[in-house]
């Protein structure tokens, strides 16, 4: 079986273009070894595998919920906290600031730490789909 890294075509996926090389390997020798133990299982199992993969959630959705429950736990603390109200307000620029540079470039400061933990782009989840 190819390696996933040849079969991605050239800049469709931001997100790996901008993880480390040796997470995205890890990444992909995770995905070749589900597809490799998928290709010996009967066709049920193979339609439960397909249903774990439609509710998988990508890094953008995770980096979307993280951040956006950041923020707004940082401006409900800092609405709540009379002596200490500003203070609970700063994480709130960051982070809004990092769901934007997401948004343009595919990547944020929490985007290594996401993929480190195994969460995969779109692209990635459709190809083992389609593999």
């Amino acid at each position: 079986m190819a390696h996933l890294s040849m079969l991605h075509p050239t800049g469709a996926d931001r997100v790996r273009e901008h993880t480390s090389p040796s997470v995205n390997e890890r990444i992909d020798r995770e995905t070749t070894s589900r597809l490799t133990e998928a290709s010996g299982l009967p066709p049920i199992e193979i339609g439960r595998r397909m249903a774990v993969l439609e509710r998988e959630w990508d890094i953008d959705r995770a980096l979307m919920a993280f951040l956006s429950l950041l923020a707004g736990a940082a401006l409900v603390v800092g609405l709540t906290r009379r002596p200490l109200r500003r203070v609970w307000f700063a994480p709130v620029v960051p982070t809004l600031g990092s769901l934007f540079l997401h948004s343009l470039a595919g990547w944020c400061p929490p985007a290594a730490l996401f993929r480190r933990l195994g969460f995969r782009s779109q692209p990635e989840i459709q190809w083992e789909r389609h593999l």
